[in-house]
Parts: C-alpha cells; structure tokens; sequence
C-alpha cells in the first residue's frame, strides 16, 4: 500500500519563507538572563516594565532594563508592546516616582551594554535589537 504525505509537505516549503521573514524582520527582542523562567506572557512582561511586578513567577527579583530614550528599539518597544510614546512613559514613570509606588528601571546604553548586563545579571530582563542577541541570553519574545 503506497503512503501519501497529502499537501502537508508543500505547505510547510510555502510557509517557511514567511516564517523566517518575520524573525529576520523583527526590529524588538525581549531577552532575560538564562536562570530566568524559560515563559513569561506578554502582560507579566508589561507589569515587570511597568514596575507593577517585581518578582518572575518562580521568585525570582526581576531585574528590568531600559535602552537610552533616544534608542529605535525603545521607541519600537514601547510603542508595540505597550502603545505608549516616549513623553507618555515619562509621564506614567513621574506618577509612579511621586507616589512612592516605584522608580523606572536603569538605562543601560548600547544593545551590546544591555546584553552582556542581562547575561551577567540573574533575574535580568530586557530588549535589544534581535541582532545583538547570542547565545549568553534567553530570548522570550520578538516582537515584529
């Protein structure tokens, strides 16, 4: 009796190009430090940035960093992952400041700075441009 494999195969070579384009075109990639927890959600990464949370799942004191204001990636991450512009984090960061409810996470300059700090620093999370990701971090999210 002779097997067939159907469409499957045809398909998997039709969308494989597309797969990969997203990744090569992705501008964001969320990064943590490697004994960080393999999965975290889009909003227990928002409520980290956001200082609403201070610790990972596990436990773990989450560590949050940002890149300069004047960085793309900021500005891509902010506005994709929280549709929020640069004098809007300010503002909410100026609220969260005079209340006492928390201080917004250090700024670290480069990608390369903040990467080699995430993969150096246990509880680290962060974003980079995915083309200053290796392998001494753990990427959680891209973000296209």
């Amino acid at each position: 009796m002779k097997k067939t494999l159907g469409m499957a195969p045809v398909l998997l070579l039709l969308l494989l190009p597309i797969a990969l384009s997203k990744v090569a075109d992705a501008k964001v990639a969320i990064i943590t430090h490697p004994g960080a927890p393999a999965e975290l959600t889009g909003e227990q990464v928002r409520r980290i940035f956001l200082g609403k949370d201070i610790f990972f799942p596990d436990g773990t004191r989450a560590r949050p960093v940002d890149l300069s204001a004047r960085s793309p990636v900021r500005t891509e991450f902010y506005g994709t992952f929280f549709d929020l512009r640069e004098s809007e984090i300010r503002a909410y960061w100026a609220g969260r400041v005079f209340t006492g409810k928390g201080v917004p996470p250090p700024v670290i300059g480069t990608d390369d700075e903040v990467r080699r700090f995430v993969a150096a620093t246990p509880g680290a999370i962060a974003y980079v441009d995915p083309g200053a990701v290796d392998q001494t971090v753990r990427v959680l999210h891209v973000l296209p």
